[in-house]
């Protein structure tokens, strides 16, 4: 499959999403109220057999289908950005705001690293103006080097 055909299923896929035009698929997180959904049974279509209960769903229930089809394609590219830009059309920043937004989904953001522009730190580090040391002590988060 070539990069159009990629993008014009990444459209169709969020268009299926937002019309509803997909099989049912369970949602981790209640419309109404934003809390986490328990399932309380579950079922064998082929026996008939049926389990009741509290089971607690897998994280990655809690991301929407477009969400998950980000992670799709992010594993596909091998965790490249720049193939992500190409593969799905869009800049950059999109697809770090996509990782952030999926990160903190996933519990996973604490909100502790800044926002920082990668770019600009390493035009920093080419011209001399701040050293590799401070540069990741920066981006780390460690203690050291407060503003760029």
């Amino acid at each position: 499959m070539n990069s159009l055909d990629t993008r014009k299923n990444f459209y169709y896929h969020r268009i299926k999403v937002f019309m509803g035009d997909s099989m049912i698929e369970v949602i981790g997180t209640c419309p109404v109220c934003g809390d986490t959904f328990t399932v309380s049974e579950l079922h064998c279509s082929k026996c008939n057999s049926s389990l009741k209960g509290e089971f607690e769903l897998c994280e990655f229930c809690r991301l929407t289908k477009e969400q998950k089809y980000f992670v799709k394609m992010f594993l596909k590219n091998r965790g490249s950005i720049r193939d992500m830009e190409k593969e799905l059309g869009i800049s950059y920043p999109t697809v770090r705001n996509k990782i952030e937004e999926i990160n903190a989904a996933l519990g996973l953001s604490d909100g502790s690293l800044p926002s920082v522009n990668v770019s600009e730190v390493l035009q920093k580090i080419k011209n001399g103006e701040l050293s590799v040391d401070s540069a990741v002590s920066f981006l780390t988060g460690e203690p050291g080097e407060e503003k760029i």
